[in-house]
């Protein structure tokens, strides 16, 4: 799973001094990374959509649609897809129907959501489930 993540962000250009330091050590430091980089990009981006579409996403048993997710997190669909898209590599595309659904793709990183307060505060607040 480290190698899945790690290597395209460094074909991205994402470690810019090449140094073995400069890389994540193991997948939950990858993720933390990756949570603060788009929570850096705007704060009130995160607070609203951001932060709720990937929470909600963690809290979901099945694969979800982007109607569902707006419904919980009482979002316009079209902030939910722009969180999906910063979420993208950590998510899973299930087409049924000609409705595209998404799920988190591996278990380390629902795990890793899981154990964030963030996540915890809004499945404590509101279970879309």
């Amino acid at each position: 799973m480290y190698l899945r993540y790690v290597l395209p962000a460094i074909e991205r250009g994402e470690f810019r001094h090449g140094t073995l330091a400069e890389l994540p050590q193991g997948l939950k430091d990858y993720y933390e990374r990756h949570w603060r980089q788009i929570r850096a990009i705007d704060e009130d981006m995160w607070v609203d959509y951001r932060q709720p579409v990937i929470c909600f996403l963690a809290m979901a048993q099945e694969p979800v649609t982007v109607w569902q997710i707006a419904s919980w997190a009482k979002l316009k669909p079209a902030r939910v897809l722009s969180a999906i898209r910063d979420w993208r590599e950590f998510l899973d595309e299930d087409p049924v129907a000609g409705v595209m659904r998404y799920r988190i793709y591996h278990q380390s990183f629902q795990d890793f959501l899981a154990a964030k307060d963030e996540a915890r505060d809004l499945s404590e607040a509101e279970s879309p489930q």
